[in-house]
């Protein structure tokens, strides 16, 4: 709800020990999809 008021494209970005991983752009849409599966390939040193 309220997504119709969204103009602009949207991104999401999440951080993990400061590395980001960012969506593709999605689409301003009365009911936006956010189906995306963000992996971050990590070992124990960078998540320490």
């Amino acid at each position: 709800k309220g997504f119709d008021k969204v103009t602009n494209p949207t991104i999401v970005v999440a951080t993990l020990n400061g590395l980001s991983l960012e969506t593709d752009l999605i689409s301003p849409e009365s009911n936006p999809l956010f189906a995306t599966d963000l992996v971050w390939e990590a070992n124990k040193s960078t998540l320490r």
